[in-house]
């Protein structure tokens, strides 16, 4: 699929291959290049060894966009034999990664979720056979893996509730315990995991009281789509409660993840292999009294149908889907900007600001819970230059940033640029596919009107500093 579309199919993998490449090829150590924030103060690397097996990739030779679509098929790959593991089943295996268009979607990304899922899945097999020392390590590495490793501790809660025994807790505490004191960024992991794993979960099913702009991935589902989405888990999930094939801490758990993915979209991920886990028993009574010629195509077609009508949804998603849409501004920066500070009014460029603009520092990014919670008044400020409550001149005497990232069309940054308030005009429901103005604020002067300054010092033998092609004449510098 990533050779397909040649390219990510989602952002954050830009992010995540940068992280990989500084540890492969230096300068070996963790940098978000985040000005502000939770995640700007505090530097841990909350998916360690992801980045790991990323730049092991990368250091062998691979191409980075090969090297990340191989990561994510090893991702699958490790889900599917930790189902087979406890089910024994193929079916369960395909039915796991199939079953749901968006469930398909997010395993193609090159992101740490997979591998999570996957520690998971494995974790719970241990704690349901007893292997509790198995357990453990597949927690440790799910703790370094992961930026909120809570759910295999909350399975061996319930399991612990359940049996009255306290061995296997026990067990996983004492890994996540040990994989936060033995990361190389303690005790900063754990105040980073603190605004991820309670503000943002706490911000996003409390009904975003801090008002920030939530990922797509966060935000609730329609009830039609949920149900088009999830009926089938949904209906093995209903046929194990009623005849009771599930143990009950297990099927607590299934229970509340299919609650709060309809809170959340992107629990979607654990909700369905999770279901599926046990879904074996439920399968074998509804064929029990088919014959085996019958049941194998039964569940053959099924299993294609299925399959079939998930993937044709993923590719037109990922077809429709532009990236990467700040590439062009990213560069240019990198080569002309001098690793100068950048303000990005939207902190979703930030993933492809650190690739291509590896230099620089970024203001804010991964999500603005982090700067909300972290500095309330400093977020205020952002979100009054951003929705263009704020002139040009407080602008520079608030931030020290020397250019600014917006998206096409932005009245507020029309309204910044020219120095005067003016409210942000929305467009609900235009898409911005380029990141098309910027512009340098030095300390004086107004604002041009012949267009890019031709004094502006550029690095030895790169020539004269122009603005990509993408920009067209909607630049405008401040000189």
């Amino acid at each position: 699929m990533w050779w397909f579309v040649g390219r990510p199919v989602e952002p954050d993998a830009y992010f995540h291959l940068a992280v990989a490449s500084d540890y492969a090829f230096g300068p070996h150590e963790y940098r978000t290049q985040l000005t502000e924030g939770a995640l700007g103060y505090y530097v841990a690397d909350r998916e360690l060894l992801f980045h790991f097996q990323l730049a092991a990739l990368l250091y062998s030779g691979l191409q980075p966009l090969f090297a990340a679509g191989v990561l994510a098929g090893v991702a699958s790959g490790a889900i599917g034999l930790g189902l087979y593991y406890h089910s024994r089943s193929l079916v369960v295996v395909c039915l796991a990664l199939l079953a749901s268009p968006t469930v398909l979607y997010r395993l193609l990304m090159c992101r740490p979720q997979g591998f999570a899922v996957a520690y998971v899945v494995l974790g719970i097999a241990f704690l349901l056979r007893g292997q509790y020392r198995r357990a453990a390590l597949a927690n440790l590495a799910y703790t370094w893996g992961y930026s909120v490793p809570v759910l295999l501790l909350a399975a061996a809660v319930l399991e612990a509730c359940s049996s009255r025994r306290l061995r296997g807790f026990l067990w996983i505490a004492g890994a996540s315990a040990a994989g936060f004191i033995i990361h190389p960024h303690f005790p900063s992991n754990l105040a980073v995991l603190w605004y991820q794993g309670f503000h943002v979960l706490s911000n996003t099913l409390s009904g975003n009281p801090a008002g920030v702009e939530l990922p797509g991935e966060l935000k609730s589902w329609q009830v039609s789509d949920y149900c088009v989405e999830l009926w089938l888990p949904l209906l093995l999930l209903g046929v194990s409660l009623v005849r009771r094939t599930t143990k009950g801490w297990l099927a607590c758990l299934q229970v509340v993840l299919c609650l709060l993915t309809f809170k959340m979209m992107r629990l979607i991920e654990y909700a369905v292999p999770f279901v599926c886990l046990t879904a074996r028993p439920t399968l074998e009574y509804a064929l029990e009294k088919a014959s085996r010629s019958l049941r194998a195509s039964i569940l053959c077609l099924g299993l294609l149908g299925v399959g079939v009508t998930s993937l044709c949804q993923v590719v037109a998603a990922v077809k429709s889907d532009v990236r990467p849409s700040y590439r062009d501004v990213a560069t240019w920066l990198h080569e002309h900007g001098g690793g100068a500070p950048v303000f990005n009014s939207n902190w979703g460029a930030y993933p492809e600001l650190r690739y291509f603009c590896s230099a620089s520092r970024i203001a804010q990014g991964h999500d603005a819970v982090f700067v909300a919670y972290y500095a309330r008044e400093r977020f205020k400020a952002m979100r009054a230059a951003i929705e263009g409550q704020m002139t040009l001149e407080n602008f520079r005497k608030e931030f020290k940033y020397r250019f600014i990232v917006a998206e096409r069309g932005a009245a507020h940054v029309e309204s910044l640029i020219h120095g005067r308030l003016l409210p942000c005009e929305a467009r609900p429901g235009e898409v911005y596919p380029l990141a098309i103005r910027f512009f340098a604020a030095p300390a004086r002067g107004e604002i041009s009107k012949r267009g890019p300054s031709r004094r502006r010092p550029t690095r030895r033998g790169s020539g004269q500093a122009r603005a990509p092609s993408c920009l067209g004449r909607s630049c405008r510098w401040l000189v």
